[in-house]
């Protein structure tokens, strides 16, 4: 509008932000449909500002959430691997378990079988002992009555009248030297008898 029609021109003003030509009562400019009304601008500006915000703050919440969806994702993925594992350790524990049950029995049979056989050699060894003892008294009983047969021909002897003094007193010392093994053995004889030997 020209200046000629002054009140054509307070009926008009301009846009602030547009600067297009709008009726002076207008408060959304015609051409770029913007508010005229500075606070009003303010506010949608803080609006669009908060929408921005507010779409950040959902987008991370979205983030977190799908991290955690991830990480309790891994987690499970985890604690199924330990899962796993454990089982595997039981089993070889219960297998460790069953071997040493059936070593242990394995031992025990062992030294079971070694005692009965020990068992059965100490009873021979007794036994061979006993027939050694028996044995050895026999052949000392025999020794002494060999000895005695030699003193009563030595016996005899001294009571015949051809002997010389000289054989007489050889007679007596073989007859004394004879009853003195006769007394060590009779010792032997004693101490086997009782088992001492």
């Amino acid at each position: 509008m020209t200046s000629e029609n002054p009140e054509m021109e307070s009926k008009e003003k301009q846009c602030q932000l547009c600067f297009g030509i709008i009726p002076a009562e207008a408060s959304v400019c015609m051409h770029c449909q913007r508010n005229q009304r500075w606070i009003v601008r303010h506010f949608q500006n803080i609006g669009v500002l908060v929408s921005i915000g507010l779409l950040l703050i959902a987008g991370l919440q979205l983030y977190f959430a799908n991290q955690e969806r991830v990480s309790a994702k891994q987690s499970a993925e985890i604690a199924k691997q330990a899962k796993v594992r454990a089982e595997a350790v039981f089993d070889e524990l219960n297998a460790l378990k069953i071997e040493v049950k059936n070593d242990l029995e394995t031992a025990a049979q062992i030294a079971k079988d070694a005692l009965s056989d020990a068992g059965r050699n100490f009873d021979r060894i007794e036994s061979t002992k006993e027939k050694l003892r028996k044995e050895k008294i026999e052949e000392i009983k025999t020794q002494i009555s060999y000895y005695y047969s030699e003193i009563d021909q030595i016996s005899q002897n001294l009571y015949s009248s051809q002997l010389t003094m000289g054989e007489r007193f050889r007679e007596i010392e073989k007859r004394n030297e004879i009853t003195d093994r006769i007394r060590v053995l009779k010792n032997k004889l004693d101490a086997l008898e009782r088992g001492a030997e």
